[in-house]
């Protein structure tokens, strides 16, 4: 028996086919989530959408003598839709790895992705640059010098079209192993924590630097 396939699943299958078919090399690592109530703060959004979605309809309820209408729900639910695609994206970045690949970097991809057809996935040749700023682990007590060689850094990514992509916090150690790695492999500029270029030259001389 055969069945006919409309033509949304025929360009949903030929994209699964396309984004399959990418080169994308080896897997050489990822880098992880650090921050323990990363699962949790998944659902952050939901929360606060939710909250923001019920005390709108209440107020409008009681301040409108006619009470909801039609166009007044519809416009506060896509408002809370709004606000949840930016949320996510935003509160998200940290909570999901980074997998490294030889051929580029796939970035987590969230809703607001996948409705504009985001695959995230950042080819080596198009990234122009590579920036890390280091984030000092602050107690209430100030500085923990215990922590002094495992502090959390952001990754900059800067595509050659302009584009900007954001790691979310990551750990210190794995985004140096990854800076000195793609300053040797990757055809890019590369700034290290330290506000130092990195080339191939110094990747290969000082390879316990990214340890």
């Amino acid at each position: 028996m055969t069945i006919l396939k409309s033509q949304y699943e025929i360009r949903r299958a030929a994209m699964r086919d396309k984004t399959a078919g990418m080169d994308r090399g080896t897997l050489f690592m990822r880098l992880g989530v650090t921050d323990p109530k990363a699962r949790s703060k998944r659902l952050y959004p939901q929360v606060i959408v939710i909250g923001a979605l019920l005390l709108a309809v209440l107020y409008t309820y009681l301040a409108s003598p006619q009470g909801l209408q039609p166009w007044t729900i519809a416009v506060i639910a896509l408002l809370a839709f709004l606000a949840f695609l930016i949320l996510e994206k935003s509160l998200g970045a940290s909570t999901l790895p980074i997998a490294i690949y030889a051929e580029g970097m796939q970035f987590p991809r969230f809703t607001v992705d996948r409705l504009l057809r985001r695959k995230m996935f950042v080819p080596r040749s198009k990234v122009q640059l590579l920036n890390a700023d280091r984030k000092v682990r602050v107690g209430k007590k100030g500085v923990d010098k215990s922590t002094l060689g495992n502090h959390l850094a952001l990754l900059t990514v800067k595509t050659k079209k302009g584009e900007v992509l954001l790691s979310g916090d990551r750990d210190e150690p794995e985004v140096r192993k990854f800076l000195f790695w793609a300053a040797e492999k990757w055809n890019c500029k590369v700034i290290d924590v330290n506000g130092k270029r990195l080339d191939a030259q110094a990747a290969a001389t000082e390879p316990a630097a990214a340890q």
